[in-house]
């Protein structure tokens, strides 16, 4: 599968410090059809340095990004993103009030938010009693009439 990005124009990119334990890569692209398609990379900061979260996307005309999902047709343009936002000297934009700025996500990993406890399963019937002896003979028991054989 071929990587669409390398056919396409990067117009700009600007790294974007953390400022709220974010460190946001945008890029902005021309596509084959000379339309914007713009990428936000988020990487969250840990003890090691930052570690990759998540890419956002958005389409020339479109109010708002929508998350990529890393597997499928989207891994490698995600990785090249990675890679290039890595290797890029400078900012073509200043990360000063940058639209950018502005796109949230939740973090990986994240415990859910507690909620009503579920009810206890339901008691499990008592098996059945066996049946007491009728006439001195129990379920189950062989019986040979007489007239029969």
């Amino acid at each position: 599968m071929m990587n669409p990005l390398l056919g396409w124009r990067l117009q700009h990119f600007v790294a974007i410090p953390s400022k709220d334990d974010w460190h946001r890569n945008y890029f902005q692209f021309l596509n084959k059809q000379k339309r914007r398609e713009e990428f936000i990379q988020l990487f969250g900061e840990t003890i090691g340095g930052l570690s990759y979260e998540c890419t956002a996307h958005r389409k020339e005309g479109e109010d708002t990004y929508v998350l990529l999902n890393e597997r499928g047709p989207w891994s490698m343009p995600i990785t090249f993103l990675i890679d290039l936002g890595m290797k890029l000297p400078a900012n073509t934009q200043s990360p000063n009030g940058h639209h950018a700025t502005s796109v949230h996500v939740e973090r990986r990993g994240r415990a859910p938010e507690p909620g009503p406890a579920p009810p206890p399963p339901a008691p499990r019937p008592a098996p059945p009693k066996p049946k007491s002896a009728a006439y001195g003979f129990t379920v189950g028991e062989h019986v040979v009439y007489p007239e029969h054989g």
